[in-house]
């Protein structure tokens, strides 16, 4: 662990600074004309967030529209005349623009916990040089002016690379758990992460791993992999209840012709 200079972190304000203004900039492009296809779909899945129900229809995860739930809240934008028509009128463009504010705003978190993890462990120069990769990535930046899960996605996605990587310097309970409760964020987000899941395994396995002798630890193995993926699995249930039905939650009713649209004729 390398010593932290408090001027080390005059650089994070600048990238943060041009992060945000890149990610807010133009914001609320095409909101009086068209829609990116996933947003009707997004602001359908706040909605059921905002009432509990769920959204086993998609492979994308309830937790970005909790989160997008929970700033409508505190808006105040949940009244009777939205209720009566949630994707329609002057009201739903202003959820639009609070549902785009929250994806730039975890991007920004992304960039800034990614410069702190980069500082503590390689340095000012290496701290520099991924925020600002991540900064100004065109995916990013473009995921930030429309509404999908992409962009918690993607910060989420940080935390667990780097909750894993902790792992692999210091082997222990505790990282384990930390590690898979990320992967498990990242499952509530998306349900296409679950590579993530593999990949700590295989972190977890080498960790373990010895050349001379050449052997591997199955018992802590199968100890910190038991910690790893039960946590994960504890998040992903605890943002989905409904999952604990398998056959209800994960399987998509295909007779259905709009089910990968969530029913977009209605919105």
């Amino acid at each position: 662990m390398r010593p932290v200079i408090y001027s080390s972190y005059t650089p994070l304000i600048l990238l943060v600074t041009i992060a945000t203004l890149l990610r807010i900039s133009g914001h609320d492009w095409s909101l009086e004309y068209a829609f990116h296809p996933d947003e009707p779909r997004i602001i359908l899945g706040v909605w059921k967030a905002y009432w509990g129900e769920s959204i086993s229809e998609s492979d994308y995860g309830m937790l970005p529209m909790q989160i997008i739930a929970a700033a409508w809240k505190i808006y105040g934008l949940f009244d009777a005349s939205f209720a009566a028509s949630p994707t329609t009128g002057e009201k739903m463009l202003i959820a639009m623009r609070i549902a785009r504010l929250c994806a730039a705003a975890v991007s920004v978190l992304g960039i800034t916990v990614l410069y702190i993890s980069c500082l503590r462990r390689y340095g000012l120069r290496f701290a520099i040089i991924a925020a600002t990769m991540l900064s100004l990535c065109p995916l990013g930046l473009q995921l930030s002016h429309f509404i999908t899960v992409d962009n918690f996605l993607i910060t989420f996605t940080v935390f667990a690379l780097i909750s894993i990587v902790d792992f692999a310097e210091n082997q222990n309970i505790k990282n384990s758990i930390i590690s898979g409760a990320w992967v498990g964020t990242c499952l509530s987000t998306k349900l296409s992460s679950i590579p993530l899941l593999g990949a700590g395994l295989l972190i977890i396995a080498a960790s373990q791993f010895e050349w001379k002798p050449t052997r591997l630890n199955w018992k802590k193995v199968l100890q910190y992999s038991l910690f790893f993926v039960s946590t994960s699995a504890l998040v992903f249930i605890l943002v989905h209840p409904d999952s604990i039905r398998f056959r209800s939650f994960f399987m998509i009713d295909r007779t259905d012709p709009y089910w990968w649209n969530w029913g977009s004729p209605q919105i």
